[in-house]
């Protein structure tokens, strides 16, 4: 079991900070290899949100890579006056809880498949 989580923490630090979703979450690409539906506008996080910009943020403990609304309001950054942002608000219609969807996903391990594929 200890190797297990050592395993799970080593691919975590690896994938952690390549500021891309899809490193982690490879269901968001189609067979094609292209964003899904609902997803496209991902593509736009990266202009701004990419590795070297997210080295000069200092995060304390939390680290790159992790759940972004673990310490940000959805609401408040999509209504932070940066236009970049606003699509953030359409994420809501189908993300309404963030940890319970990372929860059911969890709980289902079919979700979890393909995690640690780019």
């Amino acid at each position: 079991m200890k190797i297990f989580a050592l395993v799970i923490l080593f691919a975590t630090l690896i994938f952690a900070c390549s500021g891309d979703c899809v490193s982690c979450h490879s269901k968001l690409l189609d067979k094609n290899g292209k964003m899904t539906t609902g997803h496209e506008k991902l593509v736009s996080c990266k202009s701004c949100h990419n590795e070297k910009s997210m080295e000069n943020i200092n995060m304390g403990e939390a680290s790159c890579g992790q759940d972004c609304w673990e310490c940000h309001s959805m609401k408040k950054v999509s209504q932070s006056g940066v236009k970049a942002h606003e699509i953030l608000a359409e994420c809501e219609q189908c993300h309404k809880n963030p940890s319970k969807t990372l929860i059911k996903s969890l709980q289902n391990k079919s979700d979890l498949s393909n995690i640690f594929i780019k």
